[in-house]
């Protein structure tokens, strides 16, 4: 399931920066994305779950305030694209 939340999420950062390159998107409205899409994570999970793929170097965070905002990373999009494969993600999910 986490595997899965978090090909979820670069998903999402993915889409956000196929909008708009550089597009940054806030963790409150990816954990509202993921309910969503009928995942229940709380939003610690969201957290967590960000800070693992901003480790993997598939994502970066901008703080501003109390808020945080991520966006998708090179690797990250390598990633979403399946050219390369990160052991704790799954893309299975995600489109062309």
């Amino acid at each position: 399931m986490t595997a899965r939340r978090r090909g979820c999420l670069l998903g999402a950062l993915q889409q956000a920066h196929r909008a708009a390159p550089g597009q940054t998107v806030a963790l409150d409205v990816l954990h509202k994305y993921l309910l969503a899409i009928g995942l229940r994570p709380t939003l610690h999970q969201v957290q967590l779950d960000i800070e693992w793929l901003v480790d993997q170097s598939l994502a970066e965070v901008t703080r501003l305030d109390d808020t945080v905002f991520a966006r998708i990373s090179r690797h990250g999009q390598e990633a979403a694209a399946r050219r390369v494969t990160v052991a704790g993600l799954d893309v299975s999910e995600l489109g062309d």
